[in-house]
């Protein structure tokens, strides 16, 4: 045998005699292909898993047989197969620290035992250090349970089902027809002072119900729940029942079905909530009827039904993969891999069955992590818009949990975990060098950074054709379409009054001028006031003329004409300054981009190169240089392609059938291309890349959470 098949601590417990306690039931169960043995203790309700190879040893614990001996049968029995003396040293302070064995041990062995179950105990600090899952027990609600069983068998029957699936489809069908008014505004209602006591109020009644679900669904099928309390949830109270004893029915879909009965009572639930909101009148009746759908709704969605938190949908998810202890084991599996590829230790078997299982566990790992991360600074941020200091505190909590606490058990692990002892230099040395170089990442290298904004390829102003004056369309002198030259008629407009007007102002000027040569020879002090008479009324003829002049609208410069619509300006009315059409030049350099309001320092004070790429072009990219900005910002953009209406990345208003209003204000710019486009490129979607130099990571993560959070609290 290999030297790491013994223990150096076996003398200390090869001689125990070790019984089972007697309360224990066991049944033998099938995960993935292979047998286990499910250990469940009736009186704690927790419930313990172990391989035929395990079994083989516990099942044997008679109080007369020695640890030594009970080894060494298993060697015998499984060969290659057989587990480790230290294998065996930690199974012994499993089943100990669970209460599974009764052992009369010497005090110094009670001690290795008590060192050794320092993971359950870990675990249970860890609890008590998340404010997701203080737990106060309250009643055991097993006679409840018992006396109301038949609601559990009505509800998780065939028929039940029928209903609740044609409720819940209800209740989905009338949320989408009611989607606009249901959710409008909804963060700005939700947080209202009476929105939030209606809430308050109704959020333990639906949990209460959520929790009865799980255990009228164990009753179901058998099993005993004796715990029922409240647990603290982001320091809310809210019911909570331990159903953890169902995880020993042999059945992995009645396993499934119990941890998902609270999701199931949940969604019932929002369904008759949304239905009865949708014909109640405002009041007090139709705020609870939201509040419970939204709570039924959100809840499911990001947390109980959401398997990467370790809630209902978790449990299914386990229960369904056939994975128990599905988020250590994937934790588990990383820090092996870590182990045996980073540090060089001795490898040892990995968690996991088989591929499948082993694929599962390396993605839930880190997609949990970030989920768990990403939603718990949203809560943060969502609760600092109404009251900052509370979600700020909860912002540093929740990345002390998220990235101190880990990276602490990290090095705890590193520099005293005994399967490290023979490469603990490796591992410290490895372990400080990625510590190292992830700060030196996050805080002294550069990366480059820039905006990506949308924009449209665009005319300069020379080109476009606007009205000098209020009139009627007469008619279109040139047709569209046609190549014009600069200064050629294109629009001609009519006044009906303005040869009146005209008349007037001459005649005005006329007896001016008529009164100031009386004047002249006779009182020069008179005569002085009167000129300056017929200097007004020759600017007022001047300015009449001017008018005129310009119902005749001439050609900017040389092009194409373009009259969207022409076909209907004949006989309309149009204001001075109304754009008409345009005048396209051969050749376009123009392109106006739309840049978000968190990004508008960065493009107006430190843009260092601009790059256009035409979604339309073979992909080239084209270097530009920004010519301006369009003065204020503006929800309403002049071209539908900045948004995902006409195929932009910028979210559309959907109360815009025209699909040109955004949702958040976006600030205009112009940039201007090195090289000429053609004339067929005019309103041709474009991505614009603006440079902004190198950021090391954290100058630009910190800038990027500054601006979620101004903009969370309205800054």
């Amino acid at each position: 045998m290999a030297e790491s098949f013994f223990s150096s601590v076996w003398y200390r417990i090869a001689e125990l005699r070790p019984r089972l306690a007697p309360r224990i039931e066991v049944s033998r169960h099938r995960f993935r292909g292979r047998g286990w043995y499910v250990v469940h203790d009736p009186a704690s309700g927790r419930v313990h898993r172990f391989t035929p190879a395990a079994w083989l040893m516990i099942g044997r614990m008679t109080g007369r047989v020695s640890i030594d001996a009970l080894w060494r049968e298993a060697v015998e029995t499984l060969g290659e197969d057989a587990p480790s003396q230290d294998e065996v040293v930690r199974l012994l302070a499993q089943l100990h620290g669970a209460e599974l064995i009764r052992l009369d041990i010497a005090p110094e062995t009670a001690g290795l035992l008590e060192r050794l179950e320092n993971q359950t105990r870990s675990e249970r600090r860890q609890r008590l250090m998340n404010p997701l899952s203080i737990r106060i027990p309250i009643w055991n609600p097993d006679r409840f349970l018992t006396r109301t069983a038949w609601v559990g068998r009505a509800a998780f029957s065939r028929w039940g089902a029928m209903v609740w699936a044609l409720v819940v489809l209800a209740g989905a069908m009338t949320a989408g027809m009611n989607w606009p008014e249901l959710t409008g505004g909804l963060l700005d209602r939700v947080m209202t002072a009476q929105n939030l006591l209606v809430l308050w109020l109704a959020y333990p009644f639906v949990k209460a119900l959520h929790e009865l679900g799980h255990g009228w669904a164990a009753k179901r099928y058998g099993t005993e729940l004796r715990d029922m309390g409240i647990m603290f949830l982001m320091f809310f109270p809210v019911p909570y029942v331990d159903a953890s004893s169902a995880a020993a029915l042999p059945d992995k879909r009645q396993r499934a079905l119990v941890a998902a009965a609270g999701i199931v009572v949940e969604l019932f639930l929002a369904a008759l909530a949304v239905m009865a909101w949708a014909v109640l009148e405002p009041g007090l009746a139709r705020s609870v009827a939201f509040n419970v759908a939204l709570i039924g709704g959100v809840s499911t969605v990001l947390v109980n039904g959401n398997p990467l938190l370790r809630f209902d949908g978790y449990y299914v998810l386990s229960d369904l993969a056939e994975s128990p202890n599905l988020a250590q084991r994937a934790t588990r599996l990383w820090g092996r891999l870590a182990e045996r590829y980073l540090f060089g230790a001795p490898p040892e078997p990995l968690p996991g069955e088989d591929g499948r299982e082993r694929a599962l566990l390396l993605i839930y790992a880190p997609l949990a992590y970030v989920y768990r991360l990403l939603l718990s600074l949203s809560i943060a941020l969502i609760v600092a818009s109404k009251a900052f200091g509370l979600g700020i505190l909860l912002a540093i909590w929740s990345l002390f949990l998220s990235l101190v606490m880990p990276l602490f058990r990290i090095l705890k692990t590193v520099l005293s975990d005994g399967r490290l002892s023979k490469v603990r230099r490796r591992a410290v040395s490895v372990t400080a060098g990625g510590v190292a170089a992830a700060l030196a990442l996050v805080l002294a290298v550069p990366l480059p950074m820039s905006t990506l904004a949308e924009g449209v390829v665009w005319l300069p102003e020379r080109s476009e054709l606007r009205a000098g004056t209020d009139g009627f369309v007469e008619a279109l002198v040139a047709a569209p379409g046609a190549e014009v030259t600069a200064g050629a008629p294109l629009i001609r407009l009519t006044e009906p009054v303005i040869a009146t007007r005209i008349d007037l102002a001459q005649a005005r000027v006329d007896q001016a001028q008529a009164q100031y040569r009386a004047m002249l020879g006779n009182d020069r002090l008179r005569a002085a006031v009167l000129r300056e008479q017929v200097a007004e009324a020759g600017a007022q003829l001047a300015r009449q003329r001017d008018e005129r002049a310009r119902l005749d609208l001439l050609a900017p410069v040389a092009g194409r004409l373009v009259v969207p619509r022409a076909a209907d300006l004949p006989g309309r009315f149009v204001r001075r300054g109304e754009l008409l059409g345009h005048v396209i030049e051969p050749a376009l350099r123009r392109v106006r981009i739309a840049v978000p309001q968190e990004r508008v320092d960065l493009v107006r004070g430190d843009t260092r190169g601009v790059r256009v790429l035409l979604i339309a072009d073979s992909g080239e990219s084209l270097p530009a240089h920004l010519v301006r900005e369009v003065p204020a910002a503006a929800n309403r953009l002049p071209n539908p392609a900045f948004t995902s209406f006409g195929g932009g990345a910028i979210l559309a208003d959907p109360n815009d059938p025209e699909g040109m209003s955004a949702l958040e204000s976006q600030f205009l710019f112009d940039v201007e291309l090195d090289r000429d486009l053609p004339a067929g490129a005019f309103g041709s979607h474009a991505r614009v890349r603006l440079s902004h130099g190198w950021r090391p990571l954290g100058w630009q993560l910190y800038r990027k959470a500054r601006v979620v959070i101004l903009r969370r609290l309205d800054v």
